[in-house]
């Protein structure tokens, strides 16, 4: 199976370990795209990393996905991936031109690459906190909110069908019948295909994807799989993102494709 590009897992080896305690700088949480719009997956809690590029701290997208935000060679704070990060370059998904030490403290306007137009576009509603008590206790309250809306529609739906593709086209094997499970993973209920397959519909908060994938990512809640796509929807019945299925997962190059007649209804919802 393939890592999702925006949330691929680091080798342990090279993943950056936190050694500093909280209170030297502080985790950030960078807040502010919508589902839908440019970078919406960069949006989250960050660590603190045992580590400095360019005279400023490192941070990592919790969960050790393949993102952090760290300062750039050029004055610029960046969120990129490992590679741009561990050689400081000015690359990435987001950007700010800014001297701030750390980015709770950066006041200038925020940019996000848009993979549509190829550009950078200004997005104001990007902004960097330092996360104390009170924030977590605000995305708590917000989580358990949240899971309760998608626990009532979830219950109201029931089980859903995965269609789109047709037999002999990437993926077809996935779709089918997904049945309702008793299980919550990052605020979102379960779905197992039909027949007690390996085969799980589930939300990964680490990148806002709704993934099909087999069990053990399901448990760990890890963006990989087969099939997926970034939207913060509540059930997927209401995914209206185009999703992404992968072109071979046994090759070494595999790549995401398009899918754009993919889509999950209710099973007793008509076609």
């Amino acid at each position: 199976m393939l890592s999702l590009s925006s949330a691929r897992q680091l080798p342990q080896s090279l993943a950056p370990q936190r050694t500093r305690p909280r209170i030297e700088f502080g985790d950030i949480l960078i807040e502010g795209p919508s589902s839908g719009e440019p970078q919406a997956d960069c949006v989250g809690i960050y660590e603190l990393c045992d580590l400095a590029v360019n005279g400023r701290p490192v941070y990592q997208q919790h969960g050790e996905t393949d993102l952090f935000l760290y300062f750039s060679s050029t004055d610029k704070w960046y969120i990129s991936d490992g590679e741009d990060m561990r050689l400081g370059r000015p690359r990435g998904w987001c950007q700010v031109a800014s001297q701030a030490l750390v980015p709770s403290q950066i006041t200038e306007e925020w940019a996000v690459w848009d993979s549509i137009s190829r550009g950078w576009e200004v997005a104001p509603r990007i902004k960097a906190r330092q996360v104390n008590d009170a924030i977590l206790g605000e995305l708590a309250s917000r989580q358990q909110v949240q899971e309760a809306r998608a626990r009532r529609h979830a219950l109201q739906v029931g089980d859903v069908v995965i269609e789109g593709q047709a037999p002999g086209e990437l993926q077809a094997d996935r779709m089918g019948m997904y049945e309702l499970q008793d299980r919550v993973v990052n605020g979102r209920l379960v779905y197992r295909q039909e027949g007690g397959a390996d085969m799980y519909l589930f939300y990964a908060s680490r990148g806002s994807k709704w993934c099909i994938s087999d069990g053990e990512d399901m448990a760990a809640g890890r963006p990989k799989g087969w099939c997926y796509v970034v939207s913060h929807a509540l059930t997927p019945d209401q995914i209206t993102e185009l999703w992404e299925v992968v072109a071979d997962d046994a090759a070494h190059d595999a790549y995401w494709q398009p899918a754009p007649r993919l889509r999950v209804r209710p099973k007793n919802r008509a076609t």
